[in-house]
């Protein structure tokens, strides 16, 4: 038996790991057009805060004028088809008519009535009001919006330049759902929970100590 003298000692075993911050891929996103145009105008810049729906740029083609036309002119011609089709339904039910001539009817309002809802959504997939294309107002122009409050990490466009929907005009990030990947050693992965509180700095601010809750370990 060694008697020793009291000593003060850690009994707190420390972890030390390195890794990255991050945004979960539902909180980022590549801005694309739906349709190409040219850039007539860029409202954003490189780091700059955007909310939701607020436009960061404009487009200009001929094809979004066409898109117009075509849906101000099945929208005039829906209504007359419409009336039409129960004309000649009414007939057709009372035995006056003749089935041709229902089923020319039926088959031309159902027909433009498709068209009518397609070139609807798309219209408002371009951010138009249907609405004021009925009126007769037609733009040559679509807003490009955020579709979601962010940062704006990289604008990759330039003004006159032709972008199609393939093109990734702007890449944004919701920093505010900001998380950390810590990569943990084997041996160490046992002394970790979930609902842990860890400390950690960050590179840039070395002085500045932040807490976190572990959530998953993969």
């Amino acid at each position: 038996l060694k008697i020793g003298d009291f000593e003060m000692r850690n009994l707190t075993t420390v972890v030390k790991i390195n890794g990255q911050l991050e945004v979960a891929p539902e909180n980022r996103a590549g801005v694309t057009a739906i349709i190409g145009g040219n850039v007539k105008d860029i409202k954003v810049f490189q780091g700059d805060q955007v909310k939701k729906g607020q436009v960061l740029a404009i487009l200009e083609h001929p094809d979004y004028i066409t898109i117009q036309e075509e849906f101000a002119t099945i929208s005039n011609n829906l209504e007359f088809l419409k009336q039409e089709y129960e004309r000649q339904k009414e007939l057709y039910d009372n035995h006056i008519g003749a089935g041709k001539d229902f089923q020319k009817a039926k088959s031309e309002y159902h027909n433009a009535k498709v068209k009518y809802e397609g070139l609807k959504s798309r219209l408002l997939l371009l951010h138009l009001s249907p609405e004021q294309v009925k009126e007769g107002n037609i733009s040559n122009t679509i807003h490009i919006i955020s579709p979601f409050s962010g940062l704006v990490n990289s604008v990759n466009i330039m003004l006159g330049v032709y972008v199609d929907a393939k093109t990734r005009m702007f890449d944004l990030a919701d920093n505010s759902k900001i998380h950390a990947d810590f990569n943990v050693y084997e041996k160490d992965a046992h002394l970790l929970k979930i609902g842990q509180k860890i400390h950690f700095t960050v590179s840039n601010k070395k002085e500045k100590e932040y807490t976190a809750t572990i959530f998953a370990i993969s």
